[in-house]
């Protein structure tokens, strides 16, 4: 009934004295708080179920990630040989957007401005360590974070962020005891094994369904 009332074609929209107007069938209190304890019931089951599935899947994503260590024909690189060497950030004002600004821990809130378009890799130095993010689109991020982007002749973005998350090898850099860090020096000279751009692909290929059920369920 409600689409029957919008008018426009570009921009839909409702006029709030026809909204006002809206018939709408309404069961008795006693009658309504039973329905609603009944979708609490079968929202909580759905909630704990697919909470269950995302970890069972994302246990899986760990485990192939780590069993691609034990792959014949890995090639052996420091962090610093697979990305960038510099990032070309540049601050763009724009009033009507909202873009996500990241920290260590991930999205920290959305500001009217982004320094970063594209896909990157985020990853917490200090605070929350490690923890990376895979970017993609406009956003920027605060001093907490290391940003990112790999060379693609030797890896893939995508894979080089699946293994920064699931092989966690690089937490034992971390130092300090208040607000623990990471030394980027040490961390540039973290090893990292990596199969053929090939097996990397074949690697993302068993990986993305996974994924894409996750964000789905989530």
């Amino acid at each position: 009934n409600i689409k029957e009332l919008l008018t426009g074609t570009v921009i839909p929209e409702i006029r709030h004295e026809d909204f006002k107007h809206i018939h709408i069938v309404i069961p008795p209190l006693e009658l309504q708080n039973k329905i609603v304890e009944q979708l609490d019931n079968i929202y909580e089951n759905e909630i704990l179920n697919s909470k269950n599935l995302i970890e069972g899947l994302e246990k899986s994503i760990e485990s192939i990630m780590k069993n691609t260590l034990y792959l014949d024909g890995l090639e052996e690189y420091k962090l610093k040989d697979l990305h960038v060497d510099k990032i070309e950030t540049n601050k763009v004002i724009d009033e009507n957007g909202s873009y996500p600004k990241y920290q260590s821990g991930g999205i920290a809130k959305y500001e009217n401005y982004y320094i970063l378009d594209g896909e990157y890799i985020t990853f917490g130095r200090k605070g929350t360590l490690g923890k990376p993010c895979y970017t993609k689109g406009k956003f920027s991020v605060n001093d907490n974070v290391f940003i990112y982007k790999s060379l693609d002749s030797i890896v893939i973005n995508y894979y080089l962020y699946l293994h920064l998350k699931y092989i966690k090898d690089y937490l034992s850099l971390a130092n300090g005891s208040g607000a623990p860090g990471i030394n980027y020096k040490l961390l540039e000279h973290y090893k990292i094994h990596i199969p053929t751009l090939e097996k990397q692909q074949e690697i993302l290929a068993q990986i993305e369904p996974k994924e894409q059920l996750i964000e789905l369920l989530k």
